[in-house]
């Protein structure tokens, strides 16, 4: 059973009873996590299609399990294509290991609250389970029971509207996290530090995060038609491609030129692949 340590946040004169080390998000780390969910979202845009394309050929799963998990997977898709929506990938943001430096999407992560500090800061738990023989789960695997070890890790989280929190109640964090440093604080049972998160306000930073700067010169076969757009999908013989202004157009690939045909098969070549 894990024993209470809150947070004393009484200040004696000229002794500070809790202290961060953080360092600021700079340009680059923005830009390289934003580098990082470009790739990410191509490989996950080529991994949904070609699990669209194993749960077609599959026989063995239901026919309406299949239909809905195709239906999961083509909605999926519409959120991956879309040029216009940011994409914001889990990067390599580890709770269980987290290191100053990392950054990526704790969206849905749940988590346990700890101690609510204040309107922008609390500690939570990061809760973990490794096979163990001191605490029966009610899970059992072929009538044998689970034992596992719940090890809890604690991180404070900075920037964050706390008001909805409960100490002791489980959340989901929302939004696109940096391990900044380190918080070290006062305690009823001594000194902790534990790593310290922060919120990062990520709309300023928004076009980073679409694929606005995919746009390319699309041609038609004879040459006397070019536009400006960006390469959504291809789909039963038609090109869909979308404009810097939204507007989305679907083209025969046989009516493109010889170059955009190589490109889109180019594509296909990649999404058919394993």
């Amino acid at each position: 059973m894990r024993s209470a340590q809150f947070v004393i946040l009484i200040t004696w004169p000229g002794v500070a009873c809790w202290a961060a080390v953080a360092q600021a998000q700079s340009p680059e780390q923005i830009d390289t996590y934003a580098a990082f969910c470009r790739a990410e979202r191509s490989a996950a845009i080529i991994q949904t299609y070609q699990a669209i394309d194993r749960l077609e050929r599959d026989r063995k799963t239901p026919k309406a399990e299949r239909e809905q998990y195709v239906r999961n997977c083509e909605a999926e898709l519409g959120r991956l294509e879309n040029p216009l929506a940011p994409y914001f990938a889990k990067g390599n943001l580890s709770l269980a290991a987290p290191e100053v430096g990392q950054m990526g999407s704790l969206d849905s992560q749940r988590v346990r609250v700890f101690q609510v500090i204040d309107a922008t800061n609390a500690l939570v738990e990061y809760v973990m389970f490794k096979d163990g023989p001191r605490v029966r789960s009610t899970k059992t695997a072929f009538g044998v029971p689970a034992y596992t070890v719940e090890s809890n890790k604690l991180h404070w989280i900075t920037g964050v509207d706390t008001g909805a929190y409960v100490d002791g109640r489980t959340i989901e964090l929302q939004g696109v996290f940096a391990v900044s440093g380190t918080k070290t604080y006062d305690t009823d049972e001594g000194t902790q530090t534990v790593p310290m998160l922060k919120l990062i306000e990520i709309r300023a930073h928004q076009d980073k995060f679409t694929r606005k700067d995919d746009v390319r010169k699309w041609t038609s076969a004879n040459g006397g038609h070019t536009t400006e757009a960006i390469f959504v999908r291809y789909k039963g013989g038609d090109v869909t491609l979308m404009r810097p202004d939204g507007k989305s157009l679907d083209v025969p690939l046989a009516k493109l030129s010889n170059e955009d045909r190589d490109y889109v098969r180019d594509w296909l070549k990649v999404v058919k692949a394993r």
